[in-house]
């Protein structure tokens, strides 16, 4: 509890820090794709929650500025642990010609968002039940994409996305 409050660390000499170590890589980052929305949020609000709203969009432009090119008709694009898979669905909607399939353990959350909001969901995504620890979904991805934020949920994203076999 002390450290999200703040007094372990003095995030003022953090952020000095990791700007001074980071900068190099993030200057390259921004010429190639500039307009990464900097605001710093903690804790979970509304303006987090805006701000992370952005950052998402942010990521979702260059994803598919990276794949957009790429697009033929029937690669897969998977997104693992996705919750309600909103970001899969917005990449869906911007990237016609891949399928979009989002995976998480618990359905709930994408039945709830496929019923609360059923225009949002295009005709190229699919949800699969799957454990990004043991997937078993059987699918071959042009790219998988994830937008959580939990240390070893991302790193069970990253070990799930080097171990699918990759297209030819």
């Amino acid at each position: 509890m002390s450290f999200r409050a703040g007094h372990i660390v003095d995030a003022t000499l953090e952020r000095a820090g990791l700007r001074r170590h980071a900068a190099p890589l993030s200057d390259r980052w921004d010429r190639r794709f500039p307009g990464f929305p900097d605001q710093v949020f903690p804790f979970t609000s509304f303006k987090g929650q805006y701000y992370r709203g952005k950052r998402d969009e942010y990521l979702l432009r260059v994803i598919v500025h990276l794949l957009g090119a790429q697009q033929t008709s029937g690669q897969t694009i998977v997104n693992p642990a996705c919750v309600f898979g909103r970001q899969a669905r917005d990449l869906a909607r911007r990237l016609r010609a891949f399928n979009v399939i989002a995976t998480d353990i618990d359905p709930t959350w994408d039945w709830c968002y496929r019923h609360l909001w059923p225009r949002r969901t295009p005709a190229n995504f699919s949800f699969v039940q799957d454990d990004i620890f043991e997937p078993r979904l059987d699918a071959v991805p042009a790219a998988v994409v994830f937008f959580g934020a939990c240390g070893s949920v991302s790193d069970g994203a990253i070990d799930y996305a080097i171990a699918r076999p990759h297209p030819i």
